[in-house]
């Protein structure tokens, strides 16, 4: 969440998270799908052990510093959960550009969407996926959504995309 405060501190308005699944299914902010290339033990040190984040509990997440690996000022920082960071974009008058990492599943998307509308979010943020599977869940879970569809250029995308504009992506 340091990140977000610094981006708003330096004037911006809009900011990009990716979305990630703990093993209990609780969305967290991660870009990789393991924890060690960001997280360190308490102490400093390397994670010993790869280790998914879908592998841990949130619990087990939150015990490891996901902020020292970039400096020492952000040593202490944990694992922010998807509805930690959607708190912090309201309070913050940020927009989020919400990227779901793989493919979620209808329910992983309702989730998502509920957390959004819990705050009165749901008309400020963009959903961006490379899953064309995760943009049609988002879809049928909300009516209000802005999606980015995350391709390399192609008849194939294009025409895809078309189809999540115009609702016919059923």
């Amino acid at each position: 969440l340091p990140s977000y405060s610094l981006a708003r501190e330096r004037g911006y308005s809009y900011v990009e998270c990716d979305v990630e699944w703990t093993s209990e299914g609780i969305p967290v902010l991660l870009h990789d799908n393991t924890i060690n290339r960001t997280a360190r033990n308490n102490d400093g040190s390397a994670i010993a052990e790869t280790t998914s984040i879908n592998s841990i509990t949130l619990a087990t997440a939150k015990t490891y510093d996901f902020g020292i690996w970039k400096s020492a000022t952000y040593a202490g920082t944990r694992i922010p959960t998807f509805d930690e960071f959607i708190i912090h974009c309201k309070k913050n008058q940020l927009h989020p550009y919400i990227e779901m990492k793989g493919t979620i599943t209808s329910q992983q998307a309702e989730l998502l969407v509920s957390i959004v509308k819990k705050y009165g979010m749901i008309k400020n943020c963009t959903w961006i996926s490379f899953s064309f599977t995760s943009l049609q869940n988002i879809s049928a879970a909300t009516t209000n959504e802005r999606l980015g569809y995350l391709v390399s250029l192609s008849t194939e995308s294009i025409t895809s995309a078309i189809t999540l504009k115009d609702g016919s992506n059923t």
